[in-house]
């Protein structure tokens, strides 16, 4: 045989066996390493991989098993996400940690009432966790039920008063405060929103929104401006300037701000409703019809515009194709729709 091929025979057989005798030295805490740094890495595949190495060499290593559960929830395996957390449970009962990573894998899977059992859990074995409280305000919010909004509202003070500049809690708290219409205090966890995290553009966005609904729209124009320092014509900030200028019926203000918003974001159904509206008021059905149907050929569920839009056909003396976009209305929520199908004895189901 040529020397130079057995040479390099021996070499690939040399290195195979070193290798090998390295991989067998590594133990738990070192394929966990390994493992923490694919997740870092965002290479969820090889973190799950590395760590059931990990635990093969010891299974009770929960700093495994935790990596393990956070790798299956990144790659949106929940139950199996779920087996892991609860598999570390059985064997550290008082693990604040795993309680805190198996309520977000029930938000996940919409569980509410597991992850608010779960969460107050992890808070029983570490009261002073505000993640913990932060996840468990968001499941009493996420469950839509109003009686759960006060304790909501507690569990995200709390977050707060451990971890001040937790702004992921001032917003779930502003959104909260929104959604009943305390627009005082929304404009209040907002303004601390953007006063933590400076370069959020939907913190401004909310924000500027709250403004305009107190009609503030000098404030409101002012803060949608701010986002522009972050991203040049913002197709949203843009709609929400045009919405103030609508609302104090500067319809001319208005439209050039929606056409802005158009050509920036050529999709952007809202604009397309707006501009639809704008022309309405001015009497032009047939452009408000071509903007309503744009609107609703881009989002096939905006209920609001296949009422605007067949209220744009009665103008015209469109009858059967008012009753079509009502009936379409109607299908996607529109209460409106509804009522009026229902005093002409409409359905509306088909």
């Amino acid at each position: 045989m040529n020397k130079s091929l057995f040479y390099f025979i021996f070499m690939i057989a040399f290195c195979t066996i070193s290798l090998f005798s390295q991989t067998e030295k590594l133990n738990a805490q070192d394929y966990y390493e390994q493992a923490e740094s694919f997740f870092s890495q965002g290479n969820y595949e090889k973190a799950i991989e590395i760590s059931k190495k990990a635990l093969l060499k010891d299974s009770k290593l929960y700093e495994v098993r935790l990596l393990l559960a956070k790798s299956y929830m990144k790659k949106g395996l929940l139950a199996s996400a779920e087996k892991a957390c609860n598999t570390l449970i059985s064997q550290q009962k008082d693990n604040a940690e795993a309680y805190f990573i198996l309520g977000e894998i029930y938000i996940q899977q919409k569980k509410f009432d597991n992850a608010i059992e779960t969460y107050l859990k992890s808070i029983k074995h570490n009261n002073e966790n505000a993640l913990a409280y932060y996840g468990l305000a968001t499941a009493y919010y996420e469950k839509h039920d109003r009686y759960c909004d006060n304790d909501a509202i507690n569990a995200y003070n709390k977050a707060i008063e451990l971890e001040p500049n937790m702004w992921e809690a001032y917003l779930g708290l502003g959104n909260l405060y929104k959604f009943r219409q305390n627009f005082d205090k929304a404009e209040e966890c907002y303004e601390n929103l953007v006063d933590i995290k400076k370069d959020y553009i939907d913190g401004y966005l909310l924000l500027g929104d709250v403004y305009r609904r107190q009609q503030d729209y000098s404030v409101a124009i002012s803060t949608f401006n701010k986002i522009f320092n972050f991203e040049k014509d913002r197709a949203e900030a843009l709609l929400n300037i045009g919405l103030c200028y609508k609302d104090e019926n500067n319809l001319e203000q208005a439209m050039d701000y929606f056409t802005k918003a158009l050509e920036k974001k050529p999709q952007y159904a809202e604009a397309y409703f707006n501009m639809g509206y704008i022309y309405a008021r001015k009497g032009n059905y047939d452009m408000a019809i071509k903007y309503y149907e744009d609107a609703t050929t881009i989002k096939k569920d905006y209920a609001d515009a296949y009422y605007n839009l067949g209220n744009a056909y009665n103008m015209k003396g469109m009858h059967q194709k008012k009753i079509a976009a009502y009936k379409k209305a109607a299908r996607n929520g529109s209460i409106l729709a509804q009522q009026w199908l229902k005093k002409n004895n409409m359905n509306w189901d088909q």
